[in-house]
Order: C-alpha cells, then sequence, then structure tokens
C-alpha cells in the first residue's frame, strides 16, 4: 500500500533473512578423504530472495563460510553450529532465528535442505559452475568511473568477466553508496560495443571500447535520465569505505513543536549536503508532528509535500483498523473464527480450538510466516501473482485448528487471510473495503492499493539498509 505522509515508509520483507557465517565447528580429522568437497561458492532462492553461500575450510581444518542476502543487502551477519557428518549440513543463523538442515549431493555441487524460521521451506543451493575463459574477452577486467548527477559525484565500479563459452557477466558497485554487488543482465559485448542492464535499479549501460582497450566511453540511463559514464580500466579493486557507526550528541531540552524544523534544519545540513540525501541519491524523507491537533510537516531532499511513500507491511495496521471498525458495528466479533467468514467450504472445521480474528490480529494464530505454495513468477514482485484462490489452497492443506500454546509469530499469510476475510464479510474488494472503513472516514484521500499515474509521478522509490533501491 501506499500513502502520502500519513505513516512512515517502510519495506515489505518475505522474511528477515540477513547473513554471514563465518563460525565453524567441524574439525576434519580422519575422515578428511571421505568428507563432501563442500568448498565453494553456491547460490539459492527463499521465495523471491537471491541468496549466496560461500563455504572453505580456514588453516585449521575448520568449515567456515559466509551467506549473503544480495536483496536485502544483508551481509556480515554471524552464523553458528556447523556440522558436516557424512554428506548431512546444518548450520544457524542465530540473529534471525533461522536454521539451514540438508544434505550434500553425490557430485558435491547441490546442497539441498530446508530452511526454518519459524515456516520450513525448502531452499536449495547449487554451485557456482562458473569457469573463466582460457582468454579473457578484450573487456573482461575490472572498471572505474565517476558518475556526474545532481551536483555530486558517484564512484562507479564495474566488473565484468567472460566464461569458458564466452558469455559475458558483469556486477556494479556503488561505492559512494556502499551498494555493491548489483548483478547485472543482457550483458553483451560484439564489436567494440558493450551493454548492460541492472535491473534492480533499472538502469543500463551502452558504450564503446577505445582501440586500446583501457577505456569504455558511455552513457548510463536510469529513470529517464541519461549521464555520461567513461569507465577505465583498474588494476585493482576499489573496495567501499564501511559506513562509519552512528555517533550520538548529548540529549537536548525538550523542543516545542513550533521550533522543530530549526533543530532538523541544523541536524541534516550535511547530510542535504554531501550525505544520504544529497541530489545524487535521489533520496527524500518527510516527516510530519501532530501537536494538539495542529499538523506541521517537513520534507527534505527530494521529498515535496504531496510526495507518496510505499508503507509495506505497515498496511497490516490498517487491515487491523477495519477489524476493529468491524467489531464496532456488529459485523464481526473478535472471537469468531475466520473459517466463518471465508466461503463455504474452504476449510474443515478442526476438531480442537479456531483460530480467531482477534488470534490473528495479534500474530498468535500459529500459521506461518509465508505459506509452502507461495512461488512468484517475477520475483521483482513477488506477490502480484497470489490470489484468494492460493491462499485457500493452502489453508484447506493446513487446517484452522489453533494450537495449544501458539507463540507470537509473525505471519504475512495470517494478516492477508484476515484482509481477506474481512473482503468476504464486508461484500466488497479489500482496497474498497479499506476506502469506506479508514481512509474515506480519515480524510485520508491520497492512500491507495494502486497507484494512479498522476500518483506514479509523485511516488518516492524506497531504499534498503546499505541504500541500494527498493522494488516497489
Amino acid at each position: 500500500m501506499f500513502a502520502t505522509r500519513n505513516t512512515p515508509s517502510t519495506a515489505i520483507t518475505l522474511c528477515a533473512f540477513l547473513g554471514v557465517c563465518i563460525v565453524a565447528t567441524v574439525p576434519f580429522g580422519a575422515r578428511a578423504q571421505t568428507t563432501p568437497s563442500v568448498s565453494g561458492d553456491y547460490a539459492g532462492t527463499l521465495g523471491p530472495l537471491h541468496l549466496r553461500l560461500h563455504l572453505k575450510l580456514d588453516p585449521s581444518g575448520v568449515l567456515g563460510g559466509t551467506m549473503d542476502s544480495p536483496d536485502q543487502g544483508a551481509n556480515g551477519l554471524a552464523c553458528a553450529d556447523f556440522k558436516l557428518d557424512g554428506k548431512a549440513l546444518s548450520f544457524s543463523v542465530p540473529i534471525v532465528h533461522g536454521t539451514w538442515k540438508g544434505t550434500v549431493s553425490a557430485d558435491d555441487k547441490t546442497l539441498t535442505g530446508t530452511w526454518d524460521q519459524g515456516n520450513p521451506m525448502p531452499l536449495v543451493f547449487t554451485r557456482d559452475t562458473f569457469v573463466a575463459a582460457e582468454r579473457p574477452s578484450r573487456v573482461d577486467g575490472i572498471w572505474l568511473g565517476s558518475l556526474q548527477a545532481g551536483g555530486a559525484t558517484l564512484l562507479i565500479q564495474v566488473h565484468i568477466k567472460s566464461d569458458q563459452g564466452g558469455k559475458e557477466y558483469c556486477s556494479l558497485d556503488s561505492l559512494d553508496q556502499q551498494a555493491m554487488g548489483l548483478d547485472c543482465a543482457a550483458v553483451t559485448f560484439s564489436g567494440d560495443e558493450l551493454s548492460f542492464d541492472v535491473p534492480i535499479v533499472k538502469g543500463h549501460y551502452a558504450g564503446k571500447l577505445s582501440t586500446d582497450g583501457n577505456t569504455l566511453t558511455g552513457t548510463w540511463s536510469q529513470n529517464n535520465n541519461a549521464l555520461p559514464l567513461t569507465l577505465t580500466r583498474q588494476k585493482e579493486e576499489i573496495a567501499a569505505k564501511p559506513i562509519p557507526p552512528p555517533t550520538f550528541d548529548a540529549a537536548m531540552a525538550p523542543v516545542h513543536a513550533a521550533d522543530l524544523e530549526s533543530v532538523l534544519d541544523r541536524d541534516l545540513a550535511v547530510a542535504l549536503k554531501s550525505g544520504e540525501l544529497a541530489p545524487a541519491t535521489g533520496a527524500g524523507v518527510s516527516i510530519a508532528i501532530v501537536d494538539h491537533g495542529v499538523r506541521r510537516f517537513f520534507n527534505y531532499g527530494v521529498a515535496k509535500q504531496n510526495s507518496i511513500y510505499e508503507i509495506g507491511s505497515i498496511t497490516k495496521t490498517f487491515t487491523g483498523l477495519i477489524l476493529s471498525q468491524m467489531v464496532e458495528q456488529g459485523k464481526v466479533k473478535l472471537d469468531d473464527p475466520v473459517r466463518e467468514l471465508l466461503p463455504t467450504g474452504t476449510v474443515q472445521k478442526p476438531a480442537g480450538s479456531e483460530i480467531t480474528l482477534l488470534d490473528i490480529a495479534t500474530q498468535h494464530s500459529g500459521l506461518p510466516r509465508m505459506p509452502d505454495n507461495f512461488k512468484p513468477a517475477d520475483e521483482s514482485n513477488p506477490y502480484a501473482d497470489y490470489h484468494a484462490a492460493d491462499m485457500y489452497a493452502f489453508l484447506a492443506r493446513h487446517g484452522v485448528q489453533r494450537p495449544d500454546k501458539a507463540a507470537f509469530l509473525y505471519s504475512n499469510y495470517g494478516f492477508g487471510l484476515l484482509g481477506q476475510a474481512l473482503s468476504v464479510r464486508g461484500g466488497e474488494p479489500y482496497p474498497q473495503l479499506l476506502k469506506d472503513e479508514v481512509l474515506d472516514p480519515l480524510g485520508m484521500h491520497d492512500t491507495t492499493i494502486a497507484l494512479s499515474p498522476e500518483q506514479q509521478a509523485r511516488f518516492l522509490p524506497g531504499h534498503t539498509g546499505d541504500h541500494r533501491p527498493a522494488h516497489a
């Protein structure tokens, strides 16, 4: 869902998957010759998330590795409890309360197993079998250039390589934004012409290689803007400067709402000139305050008074408000079984206690974070093809019996089910139900599920924690 000023922006996350695995506990002793050769790089997908697993032995013979979730900009978080027994492999990621357990294939190229973070999901890792070309192409290597945008300079680094079949691969780093390893697509090198896409930022590069092979002169296109970008060959890659840890000023005296703007102006001055809100970043922030009925709005960076933000999972708050409204109107009760709101025959009545509307709204339903039939066709827009029929099919198999001791478990599926159930009871589609029960009564006429063309022009894309643009 999208909103202007009514709520802060957040990003939808399929699961709180972050990872780097570097703690190892498995020494290789006398069994070294029979132990699978798992050292290497692997790739896998968990729902819409692309994952990378890097395993290796340290000098003492201990298995370790790292795992990345590049779509979420998640790197550097420790794993623990690596165990390798014959062909059985497992490890945990304590910070997200997740574990992976599976087996190594006979040829050591595939790790087949299950990721469990409250809802077990299949997760298969396949070894990266990239074999570099014996003779690199003329464009292979490390390239560096500067992109001038909005009065700021962004340092761009591109890695290009080719395999034995002559296929080109590349990745892009935006060093000043700490956005590393952005995957390229449609990489083409023909004659002296190079072109590639960077799908996650909707960017495209097209350039021409110089006669001496040391310069690529071309254009970077993004958001209907075309900017010159000349890349020069480098001998070594440049590492991104780490984002410094935050520092905090001493607590200041309370500020009246009328004086808040001057404080924000001072605090954000550096960020607006050369930091995260500089013009070239395309980033903006809106801050709203309501004090005794008086509303004030402060907008910085590219944000305007009427900018629209995607609020992601904060949409659940609106679903909760719909539930509260319908309870007040006597249309439902909090202890109603969700089964009773769904079309007849959707799911069988359980023998024991049932999942109620309140159970779902308080995240104590026992329903999984995501259903096991969630398999998006377009991983950049994962929820687009998951429909009510899919939801009902999963529920019919899972059932609606409430666990005896249902602990808190954040469930995207559960709240989707709640919104659908309320929509069925209300007799209208969720967007219209939302409008009737919440948005119109509160005067929130610029908050919507789908953007009109006029609203799309005012939409500010979100960013991940490591400054990567995030898909809507």
